[in-house]
């Protein structure tokens, strides 16, 4: 009986869990955050009045020096708060070296603990966050597309109120076909997959995707989305092969973690997955899913305390879980 009442505790968390999961959607997630960049300059996000671009780079990337070359151009004259944030345990110094270049004229904060990143939903770099106001997170640019200076360009004016809704969306769509290298094609196959598994279209964003993989086959974003598509096809070695293949210094460590946690379980790995999982929940600052996957493991060798007050961190991390914390009962009967 005992073990039937546990059960029935793993169950409702589980269930807690499900409800509260899932990756956030752009636009409509309220983000908050602050942080000090290296001069010691407070940095808080929403800003007051204005939108805020976040720009997450690796100094010595490539595509982020192209994202910060372009970055000046994309802003214009636009009233917005910009700050440059670069992540990683070695943060501090890239940090200090770009503001050495002399042509940084925004804050530039070290994450050093992934927090911001981890915040915003970023797992590969570089990866551009526009912030409204009032907190919605309103664009998400992974990588640096051929279209980014436009796209950006554009995301402002729409919360600038220069153009509506309907104009942001026929800028989105209007960009010339033509590209000029394999790299700016892979790009276009990913901005492609990324809209058709925001209509449950995996099968045909697998086909982009492997398009875009054929012509850089290193191009992390690419990769990433891949195995998030082959977890979700149930592909559990196919996505830990590509794992394996992946430059992991330029994607967050916690969401590496994560995926192959996930490929773990669905492989029936359980005991390595749990040690995994464990790490992925404690380097990840938004660990609602790894908890979830772990609590998955915990149920499967029977160890149901711990699954329970596993799966209860998990409902805990999400947004519907924090807002039950917030807005629960002040007395007790």
């Amino acid at each position: 009986m005992r073990k039937a009442a546990e059960i029935g505790r793993v169950a409702m968390w589980m269930l807690l869990a499900v409800l509260g999961l899932g990756m956030p959607v752009h636009g409509q997630e309220t983000v908050t955050w602050s942080a000090t960049d290296v001069k010691g300059v407070a940095v808080k996000v929403p800003a007051e009045w204005k939108a805020t671009v976040l720009v997450f780079v690796l100094p010595e990337q490539p595509q982020s020096q192209a994202v910060l070359e372009q970055l000046k151009g994309a802003i214009g004259a636009a009233d917005v708060q910009v700050a440059l944030v670069v992540s990683g345990k070695e943060a501090e110094v890239g940090a200090k070296k770009l503001l050495e270049t002399g042509k940084i004229e925004w804050p530039v904060i070290a994450d050093t603990e992934y927090a911001g990143s981890g915040r915003m939903s970023v797992h590969v770099w570089p990866t551009t966050v526009v912030v409204a106001a009032d907190g919605r997170q309103v664009a998400h640019l992974a990588g640096v597309p051929r279209s980014y200076a436009k796209d950006l360009e554009s995301y402002l004016a729409k919360e600038a109120g220069k153009i509506n809704a309907a104009e942001l969306q026929r800028r989105l769509e209007s960009h010339d076909t033509v590209v000029d290298s394999p790299g700016q094609m892979a790009e276009r196959h990913l901005a492609v997959a990324r809209r058709l598994l925001e209509k449950d279209l995996a099968d045909q964003a697998r086909v982009e995707l492997e398009r875009g993989l054929k012509l850089e086959p290193e191009h992390v974003g690419l990769q990433m989305a891949m195995v998030e598509v082959l977890l979700g096809m149930r592909e559990w070695a196919a996505a830990m092969q590509l794992l394996e293949k992946m430059d992991e210094k330029a994607v967050s460590p916690a969401r590496i973690k994560l995926l192959r946690g996930r490929a773990m379980v669905g492989m029936g790995k359980w005991d390595e997955a749990e040690g995994v999982l464990i790490g992925a929940a404690m380097l990840n600052p938004d660990p609602a899913e790894a908890y979830y996957e772990l609590g998955r493991v915990y149920q499967h060798q029977e160890k149901w305390q711990q699954a329970a007050e596993t799966f209860r961190r998990a409902f805990e991390m999400t947004m519907k879980g924090k807002r039950v914390a917030v807005t629960g009962p002040t007395t007790r009967p």
